[in-house]
């Protein structure tokens, strides 16, 4: 028969499973730490498509004003317009139009975008962000019906 040391050292049951605990606590608090961390990075993502979406709109009309393709002092511009003729980084899942209004030589952009996850309604640039909101179904994307279209 042998003998136990009784130098011997290790760890019980017990203290494992309180190991294990607290590491299982821990894992969950960071889980949802990251979750709310990649969530509001998605959302600020789309912020910043949707003012690239302004941004690309008064590129575009500058340059159909200045090419003399438009006339008038209110047009929306369709985001398929953009897409084709003015930026191609616009992702597949969005869809919207930027209202563009011209009172006293000064223009004003409102936006309409969606992707499917945040919508922006009715928005002025500098107000996109504030209005950024979760996406519902009845989203709508065309100018609310204001202005005259301007498509392919």
């Amino acid at each position: 028969m042998k003998q136990r040391n009784l130098n011997q050292s290790g760890f019980t049951l017990i203290e494992l499973l309180a190991v294990i605990s607290v590491l299982a606590i821990l894992m969950l608090l960071a889980t949802s730490s990251v979750t709310s961390i990649i969530a509001n990075s998605a959302k600020r993502a789309f912020v910043i498509d949707a003012q690239s979406v302004v941004e690309t709109a008064k590129i575009a009309y500058t340059d159909t004003l200045l090419s003399g393709k438009l006339t008038g002092t209110h047009f929306c511009m369709s985001l398929d317009y953009l897409k084709g003729q003015y930026v191609d980084k616009i992702a597949s899942s969005y869809t919207g139009s930027v209202e563009i209004a011209v009172v006293g030589g000064v223009a004003t952009y409102t936006l309409w975008l969606s992707n499917n996850k945040y919508q922006v309604e009715g928005a002025e640039y500098s107000k996109i962000e504030a209005e950024t909101k979760d996406y519902t179904a009845n989203a709508s994307t065309t100018c609310g019906g204001n202005g005259t279209l301007v498509t392919k």
